[in-house]
């Protein structure tokens, strides 16, 4: 019996099977399993299995962890509690059995450590409150819509509010994009590189929103340059996955296990201040000075390799302006793209 419950055979030994046992005979054990598990067994363990439906109503950050190999639990149970908690995390241990937590104790602890310390962080955001009225926010959300419309830069909030703060920003920015009544498509992070954070003085990238009206199809010819206020070209990777990924916590191997393309891009970044200097808070509410965005072919994500070593070349004019690397990136894109599914659905 012991035997499937490990992929490393060598755990299991009479030693384990005498403390199991010892263990199954202390006085009042096989009265309540009993008790858990009345006659019929079947039923009774049945009767223990929550609904779908309750499953899928869980608000709380939800970790999961398996193993490939388990022979007790099939790997399938996990992925479909993946599906069903928005805001789950699944991390999958190959060469592992039942017993992740005994097979590969280390990384268990790492992980189950850094669920609960991730937790801790979100909670303290969460709890800090906005310092601007909601009617202020509505307010502020309008102008930076009208500066958008009209061609018209304003100033910084930041200096007109001095103690607007991230929360207040992200607010701004959801108020905004109602204002925009356009369907959202996707997420761009801002401040990726680590030369840019350490020049604005942030800690982490930030997020915008990427609304359909704002996608440039590849055939439809050229933006014209008067039609926003301080346009700046910038290359970019884009990704776009196969499968929507719930809630925060991921890791590299659960973005590229979802599958999808990656494509080079273009964007067009433009503030709606006076000019290009402005504080964090500034950007987050401008939605990361997004504006535009071209897609170029698509490749499977399977097919690209270390997207550190993707390499991109910026040409205008048959001259080569810039180049860099997706090392570049957060130390790897794909990080990146671990962070906006949490930032995102924060």
């Amino acid at each position: 019996m012991l035997d499937i419950f490990a992929y490393d055979r060598t755990l299991v030994n009479d030693e384990l099977a005498r403390m199991r046992y010892e263990a199954s005979i202390r006085p009042g054990f096989q009265e309540a399993f009993s008790q858990m598990f009345p006659a019929p067994g079947q039923r009774s363990v049945d009767g223990l299995a929550s609904p779908e439906a309750g499953i899928g109503a869980l608000s709380h950050q939800t970790l999961i962890i398996h193993g490939r190999e388990d022979k007790v639990i099939p790997l399938a149970n996990s992925y479909r509690l993946f599906e069903l908690i928005a805001k789950s995390q699944l991390h999958v241990f190959g060469q592992c059995g039942h017993w992740t937590q005994i097979e590969h104790a280390a990384r268990f602890n790492r992980l189950v450590g850094d669920f609960f310390a991730e937790a801790a962080i979100y909670s303290n955001f969460l709890q800090r409150p906005m310092s601007l009225l909601t009617s202020t926010i509505d307010q502020l959300a309008r102008a930076l819509w009208q500066a958008e419309c009209g061609l018209l830069p304003i100033d910084t909030l930041s200096f007109r509010y001095p103690d607007l703060n991230e929360t207040d920003a992200y607010e701004i920015a959801r108020q905004k994009m109602k204002l925009r009544g356009r369907a959202t498509v996707g997420y761009k992070l801002g401040y990726t590189s680590a030369a840019m954070r350490q020049q604005m003085n942030i800690d982490e990238p930030n997020y915008g929103v990427l609304s359909e009206d704002i996608g440039v199809a590849q055939d439809s010819g050229e933006v014209a340059f008067d039609s926003l206020i301080h346009p700046l070209v910038e290359p970019e990777m884009a990704v776009r996955l196969d499968r929507q990924l719930a809630g925060g916590g991921h890791d590299r191997q659960s973005v590229l296990l979802a599958g999808g393309v990656c494509m080079p891009a273009l964007e067009i970044c433009d503030t709606r201040y006076r000019e290009y200097v402005f504080k964090a808070v500034d950007n987050i509410v401008d939605n990361s000075s997004s504006a535009r965005y071209v897609l170029g072919a698509p490749h499977a994500i399977s097919s690209v390799g270390d997207f550190r070593r993707i390499q991109v070349e910026f040409w205008a004019d048959g001259k080569l302006l810039d180049q860099g690397r997706g090392s570049n990136s957060n130390g790897w894109s794909v990080d990146c793209r671990c962070l906006a599914c949490q930032q995102t659905q924060s």
